[in-house]
């Protein structure tokens, strides 16, 4: 890919010490290793944007590094999406029951306007407040 001279004045130097120079010690050995399990996966097709988005992910993973309850979430979602798409293919909707339900709410029950308290709305001339 060929280079975008136009863009040069926008680029910032490489920063003295690495990219994980404003890190404590711990956190820059930590930020190393992902980086290089990330160098490592992509091996052979590492073109300069990749390697500084990379170098971004694992400057992020080092600082703020994933808990269980992260992958817990994870793994949730991915399997809601699963069962969503699991029903399109079935030709099943399922929010069918609470959609009808929400609809027969509103139907018994329609909303009424929110006002907040301390708010002073203005009427229209000859209309008494309720």
């Amino acid at each position: 890919m060929p280079r975008i001279t136009a863009l040069d004045s926008y680029r910032k130097p490489a920063p003295p010490g690495g990219p994980f120079a404003g890190l404590p010690w711990q956190q820059q050995r930590a930020a190393e290793q992902w980086l290089w399990k990330f160098c490592q996966r992509w091996a052979g097709d590492l073109p300069q944007w990749r390697r500084a988005i990379l170098t971004g992910v694992a400057k992020r993973l080092a600082l703020n590094p994933p808990d269980p309850d992260w992958g817990r979430g994870m793994l949730a979602t991915r399997g809601g999406l699963a069962v969503q798409e699991k029903y399109r293919q079935m030709a099943i909707d399922p929010t069918a029951a609470a959609t009808v339900a929400r609809k027969r709410k509103l139907l018994t029950n329609p909303p009424q306007p929110q006002r907040r308290a301390g708010t002073i709305y203005m009427l229209p001339p000859g209309v008494l407040p309720p």
